[in-house]
This record gives C-alpha cells, sequence and structure tokens, in this order.
C-alpha cells in the first residue's frame, strides 16, 4: 500500500494511508431503478444538496426511496458519494481514523470525516450520506457536530483536515421514525444543525404512481427467468413484452387495488401497536416480482397468491399472534387463505 509523509508544527506524524478517489468517483455510482419523484421531494432535496450550506436529514419508514434518491441526485449532478454504514458499533475511531499495523509498518487510516473532507477537496463537491444516522449512540451522534457546521474541519493526526475554498461537502442523513427498535434520540445540539424533511407515509395516488407492474414483469423475464414459452432472455438482450391478460386483469383488477388498501390497513395497525411491521412501496414490489417469478415456474399451479402472500407478506411478520391477524387480513381483502 502506497503512503504519504504528513508533516505539521514541524512534526513527523504516521504516514496516512493513500485514499481510492476512484471509490468516490461520480461515474462509478450505481443507480438500480429510475427514482419516481412523488411530491417534488427530489427537486428540494437536489437543491439543498447542491447549496451544501447545511447537512439534511429525511425521516421516514423504511422502503420510501431514500437510498435510491440520494445516488439518484449525486450521480444526476456529478457529486463524489461517499455513503457510509453506521450503527451502533460504530466508535470514535470509525469517524476519525486509527493506526493500523501492517507489512508496510505503521498506518494511519483516515475515518469517515477526514476521508470525506478529501474526497470534497479532490472532486469539488462531495456527499457524506449516511443512512440509519440515529442508530448510533447519542455520545456518538455529537461526534458528528463539527463536520456538520461552518468548521467542515478535523484536527487529525497531525493535521487540520480543512475544506478547500470553493469546494463543497453535503452532509446527507436518513433516518426511521423514533418508534422502529434500536433508534435513538438525535442529540438537541446536533440537530439543531441540520434542515431536513419528515416524509408522510404514502397514500394511494403516490403508490400507484411509483409501482410499475409492467417493468416488474420485464424485469423478471430479463434476469434470465424462464417464462411459460420456454425462453431464457439474457440481460444483454432486453426484451418487452406484454402480460398476459388473465395475469394482468388480476394484478388490476384485484392485487394492486387491494395490495394498495391492505398496507393501509396495516400501517394503522403498526400505529396503534397491534403490529411491529409497516409494509412499504418496496413491500409491494417484492411481491409483485415474486408473484410474476411464481407464476412463470408453475404457471398451472392453484397455490401461486398462496405462496406469494406467506413469503412476501406474512413472512415479515415474527409474532406468531401477529402472523394470525395478518392472515385474517390478507382472507378478508384478496380471499386467499393461508394455512
Amino acid at each position: 500500500m502506497e503512503s504519504k509523509q504528513i508533516t505539521s508544527l514541524n512534526e513527523t506524524t504516521i504516514p496516512t494511508a493513500v485514499i481510492n478517489f476512484d471509490e468516490y468517483d461520480p461515474r462509478t455510482i450505481d443507480v438500480w431503478e429510475n427514482y419516481i419523484s412523488i411530491n417534488e421531494e427530489k427537486e428540494r432535496a437536489t437543491q439543498i444538496i447542491l447549496d451544501a450550506t447545511s447537512p439534511f436529514l429525511i425521516e421516514s419508514e423504511k422502503g420510501q426511496g431514500k437510498t435510491l434518491l440520494i445516488h439518484t441526485i449525486c450521480k444526476e449532478n456529478n457529486i463524489a458519494l461517499i455513503e457510509e454504514q453506521v450503527g451502533p458499533g460504530t466508535r470514535k475511531t470509525d469517524l476519525f481514523g486509527s493506526k493500523e499495523i501492517n507489512n508496510d509498518g505503521t498506518l494511519f487510516n483516515l475515518g469517515i470525516f477526514p476521508r470525506a473532507i478529501e474526497v470534497a477537496n479532490h472532486f469539488g463537491h462531495a456527499c457524506l450520506y449516511c443512512d440509519e444516522g440515529n442508530t448510533q449512540d447519542p455520545e456518538t451522534q455529537k461526534l458528528w457536530n463539527r463536520i456538520c457546521d461552518d468548521r467542515k474541519s478535523v484536527f487529525i493526526n497531525g493535521k487540520n483536515y480543512k475544506l478547500n475554498p470553493n469546494c463543497k461537502l453535503s452532509v446527507v442523513w436518513t433516518t426511521n421514525p423514533a418508534s422502529y427498535v434500536g433508534i435513538n434520540s438525535m442529540p438537541e445540539d446536533l440537530r439543531s444543525r441540520f434542515i431536513g424533511e419528515i416524509w408522510k407515509y404514502p397514500s394511494p395516488l403516490q403508490i400507484k404512481k411509483v409501482i410499475d407492474w409492467q417493468k416488474i414483469y420485464n424485469d423478471c423475464i430479463n434476469q434470465n427467468v424462464n417464462p411459460s414459452d420456454g425462453i431464457s432472455h439474457s440481460s444483454q438482450n432486453q426484451v418487452t413484452v406484454a402480460i398476459p391478460n388473465e395475469i394482468n386483469e388480476l394484478v388490476e383488477e384485484m392485487l394492486f387495488p387491494g395490495l394498495i388498501i391492505f398496507i393501509q390497513d396495516i400501517h394503522a395497525l403498526r400505529m396503534k401497536g397491534d403490529v411491529e411491521y409497516s409494509l412499504s412501496i418496496r413491500d409491494i414490489n417484492q411481491f409483485f416480482n415474486q408473484f410474476f417469478k411464481n407464476t412463470f415456474k408453475n404457471p398451472n399451479s392453484k397455490n401461486i397468491l398462496q405462496q406469494t402472500f406467506a413469503q412476501v407478506i406474512l413472512f415479515k411478520f415474527e409474532d406468531p399472534a401477529e402472523r394470525e391477524l395478518i392472515k385474517v387480513r390478507i382472507q378478508d381483502t384478496f380471499g386467499v387463505k393461508l394455512k
């Protein structure tokens, strides 16, 4: 591994491990599907990230596309992305850096904060994205104060890592509601540094806007799944096939409208504390994806709906009493009886 000497205040510090800037290049950012803005939230978030004057926080239920949104904005606006996994095990050394002894001797590995500053200085604009930031312990969250205010600097290993003039570092957190297990309160002094949005649970109209079962159907075909015609399609040979009428009618007339009502009902149960899991847009996408795959594999099976509901919906509820409640709701809404 290459290293470089850092000299500060006439002292030679521990050599720092060289950053692989290609890892953060905007051109390498993965955007796995098209983000559909349902309430102009993409436009608002884009402007805040481009301004880079205040840290930005988005709070919402899981599965509403927060991570996809940040990836999309950075990709479209040529912003380097530093995406870090944090949680209850995140330590001060993860954020600031630590010594490491290996075959090359002793090196200093930069933590999240100085690395983000260096990446921003290299590319001109970087986004430090922290998913589920409030799963960190409150004392660890407080360590974010300096990187989240006008100082945008870190003194570590004998050097002051500071944002260069005309360079930008956007700090973005996404969080789940405080009702989720493992979520900690955000310290007041840190929260005061952020601006943000709290996304409401999606309405039926918003869900309709983002669910495209025709696309899901064709994605299944293009994922080397063998449909009933026995043809396997490679990812290099994308195809578009109309959904057979009998399947499309089932989806359009029963499954899709039923699922919209169903997830709203389950969310209401979650708010009352009757269940611990709230279904999301991600779950609806999973449902249709698995339903089409099950249909391809066993086109003549009479148990496709039972199998799909068990695999995608019932599976999400760990408590046996909750499962029985969900079974009743599935039968009442769709006429599908699960064992």
